[in-house]
């Protein structure tokens, strides 16, 4: 998680607990199922909060998805 997700998602809580009006904070459940996932990049390319990330270690590529960025589009789907 990066550290200005992380202050972004507690400025939206403080707003909530001091009574101020908010938007409601959505967070998605995207699971990413290693079997099935031909790393196409498909769904990287469809998100248009680009909540997913590409790392790479050695000969292994993995796709994770940061869900404080996920707004539920399901456009990855």
């Amino acid at each position: 998680m990066r550290r200005r997700d992380y202050i972004e998602v507690l400025s939206k809580f403080r707003d909530a607990y001091t009574g101020k009006k908010i938007q409601a904070v959505k967070m998605c459940r995207v699971d990413i199922d290693p079997s099935r996932c031909s790393l196409c990049g498909v769904c990287f390319a469809k998100c248009p909060q680009r909540a997913f990330d590409v790392s790479r270690s050695g000969e292994s590529i993995k796709l994770t998805l940061n869900p404080l960025k996920c707004v539920g589009y399901g456009y990855c789907e």
